[in-house]
């Protein structure tokens, strides 16, 4: 068994950290005040289905004791011993259809089999189709007395106003590096493992808040020996040096994006960890702002970085920030990284001619204009499905809209669709097999019939519209 799953906490009295939720949690159950729908949200790792199964353990324990579940009658034994019949656990990311959803609808109404409550736990509740929340509201809005709903989210962003207003909602927080130290040094004490306080500081820094990533890191490095070594751990976690960083900043300041994209290059191809490196450059322009606020001596290797004013240097810190979700959903994990840096560095030229605004229109322009070959009403009515399609991917599937957003289309016919990119970095990301499957499949589902899309870099120059790219960013262009 998984050091994770061994030490998984039973009861609320051994979760670490979150608090004011579990402290909440145990006095609704000592007043007997469940509410019918939860909804947990929060960064992955921080307890939510954790959280989650102990709810249901304690709402269906015979004799709770202070909120706390007994752990001993009939109900908790079989939630322990995982065989709940009654606890149905649903992964939204691959069940996330109406279907499935009415499924539930029909199966809530049956009592359930020998506890109080059947507790449906729905994971990653935001990747359910519109039509699916449809469903959903309908249930939760009219559940059953015997029903009770808890749904786990990591994009509270995309889920409806409607469901989140029938729910009772808790925001987990990330862990404290703290919190985590105690409790891996408390299971490190029980395996007999060895392992330095340097050490235990490189996998909480790494597993930024998550409590289950770091638990999950020294289950891999103690599974062949129980003396774990910090080179063991860098190489492991593929951890680059902070040379890398510094070098890729100063490439920056020089606005030299070249050299900037290859340090990536070079990074990534030598198996070093992206997100790592993430951090390592976020690092050190924190630092860079302080040495720049406090007027203090920069060190000989952050010279270049210094020459940059404040303002720049909080525009890249504004813009690096917000790019590590994007580089864990890529399936080309550089690719965020490497759009990044061309934004920052190369210049967006306006472009007037009449040629290149004509291509550069947004697909929302596009959908209202009539096909130039041809008049046909079920033309334009693609155009207008794909800009709805392109939309709603805003709420559904950011990094999808990033690029798309930036695509025009140049060519379609019944079956397909042909869309130019402004440059081969959006072409690569639509090519990922994954990405362009998704969105085949989801626009083919939207259409009724199947949907071929295939894409080039566009002829002409278009135009890329910054709030787009900073819509993936989460941040703002500063001005220079």
């Amino acid at each position: 068994m998984s050091l994770y799953r061994k030490y998984r906490p039973k009861n609320f009295k051994t979760l670490v950290g979150q608090d004011h939720i579990k402290n909440t949690l145990r006095g609704a159950i000592k007043s007997g005040r469940v509410s019918h729908a939860y909804l947990f949200a929060g960064p992955r790792g921080t307890g939510k289905t954790t959280v989650a199964r102990i709810l249901a353990k304690a709402v269906n324990c015979l004799e709770p004791r202070e909120g706390e579940p007994c752990g001993v009658c009939a109900p908790c034994l079989d939630f322990s011993e995982n065989r709940a019949i009654d606890m149905i656990e649903i992964d939204a990311a691959s069940n996330r259809g109406i279907d499935e959803v009415r499924d539930i609808r029909e199966k809530i109404k049956i009592t359930p089999a020998s506890m109080r409550f059947k507790v449906y736990i729905i994971d990653e509740v935001h990747m359910l189709t519109r039509e699916a929340f449809n469903a959903l509201l309908k249930t939760i809005e009219e559940p059953p007395e015997h029903a009770l709903f808890i749904l786990a989210t990591t994009e509270l962003h995309k889920i409806p106003a409607t469901i989140i207003s029938r729910c009772q909602r808790f925001d987990f927080n990330k862990i404290g590096g703290e919190a985590i130290k105690l409790r891996l040094k408390e299971i490190c004490g029980l395996e007999k493992i060895k392992i330095s306080d340097e050490g235990l500081e490189i996998i909480i820094r790494y597993a930024d808040g998550s409590l289950r990533d770091a638990i999950s890191i020294l289950d891999q490095l103690a599974s062949d020996k129980k003396e774990i070594e910090e080179k063991k751990i860098k190489d492991l976690l593929g951890i680059t040096s902070e040379q890398a960083a510094e070098e890729f900043l100063n490439h920056l300041a020089k606005k030299k994006s070249k050299e900037a994209l290859e340090t990536i290059k070079k990074v990534n191809q030598s198996g070093g960890n992206l997100v790592w490196f993430l951090k390592q450059i976020l690092s050190n322009l924190q630092k860079a702002i302080t040495i720049k606020i406090n007027h203090l001596e920069p060190k000989k290797e952050q010279f270049d970085l210094q020459k940059l004013s404040l303002e720049e240097l909080i525009k890249l810190l504004k813009t690096f920030s917000s790019v590590e979700s994007l580089i864990k959903k890529s399936e080309l994990p550089e690719l965020p990284l490497e759009i990044a840096v061309l934004e920052l560095i190369e210049p967006i030229e306006e472009g007037s001619n009449q040629e290149t605004r004509e291509i550069s229109l947004s697909n929302e322009e596009q959908a209202d204009r009539p096909e130039k070959h041809s008049s046909s009403n079920e033309k334009v009515n693609i155009k207008k499905r794909w800009a709805e399609f392109i939309a709603d991917l805003k709420t559904t599937n950011l990094p999808a809209y990033t690029f798309l957003s930036q695509s025009s289309i140049i060519s379609f016919d019944d079956c397909s669709i042909h869309l130019a990119f402004p440059n081969k970095f959006y072409l690569e990301m639509f090519q990922a097999p994954k990405n362009r499957s998704e969105i085949e499949g989801e626009f083919s589902r939207i259409i009724g019939k199947n949907y071929k899309i295939t894409g080039e870099v566009a002829k002409e120059k278009i135009n890329v519209n910054p709030n787009h790219i900073l819509a993936m960013l989460g941040g703002e262009f500063l001005n220079d």
